[in-house]
């Protein structure tokens, strides 16, 4: 008798120490899956932030104003991305009212060349390709706030050649060059737009 008890104690006692082992790698990969201001990033995603990116976040992360324009997740404020941030933020922030729908195709080949999409709020996202110049985006919105756009723009965009004009309406590069070229813009029935075109 004395033989099972002995038997018994010693599975309890390495069934608790595989649990607790198994509890502490679980608490291990949730950190490692949180980045350091506190919130989860999507899961299985490595990511490299972007520390200039980050202190935006920071800085306007206090007295931000959700009511139009949801605060971007630190995990969008990525170094590199194969995807326009732009998209990605509006795709995370906004439920999807449409699929991509091709608005122009290519002369020669008849492929889609710009499509657009568009999201809750009053959001459309519209990207071309169809100028050999570079790719045009435009996020239009119904929205008169122009101070988050600015934000929005220095969170998701922020590039070191690149610097506001005066009235925070165009952000370029700071010598006329090739790069990513952004503004915010009235649309006909006065909410302002984001405008932006790339070219290399």
């Amino acid at each position: 008798m004395l033989k099972y008890i002995s038997f018994f104690i010693a599975v309890l006692l390495f069934s608790c120490s595989y649990l607790q082992s198994e509890e502490s790698a679980t608490d291990s990969t949730a950190l490692n899956q949180s980045d350091s201001l506190g919130q989860s990033s999507p899961p299985m995603t490595p990511i490299q932030l972007d520390s200039f990116k980050i202190t935006k976040f920071k800085e306007y992360q206090k007295d931000w104003d959700a009511s139009y324009f949801p605060m971007p997740t630190p995990w969008m404020l990525k170094r590199t991305s194969t995807e326009d941030p732009g998209y990605v933020y509006l795709v995370n922030s906004f439920d999807s009212l449409s699929y991509k729908i091709s608005t122009d195709k290519e002369p020669s080949s008849g492929a889609p060349c710009s499509w657009k999409q568009k999201f809750k709020s009053g959001i459309t996202y519209s990207k071309s390709t169809c100028m050999e110049s570079g790719t045009n985006y435009t996020i239009r919105t119904s929205s008169n706030d122009k101070k988050t756009l600015v934000r929005l723009i220095d969170m998701l965009f922020y590039n070191s050649v690149n610097d506001w004009n005066n009235d925070s309406t165009q952000y370029a590069p700071l010598a006329e060059k090739a790069g990513c070229y952004y503004a915010i813009e009235k649309n006909d029935s006065g909410y302002y737009d984001i405008k932006y075109s790339c070219s290399y």
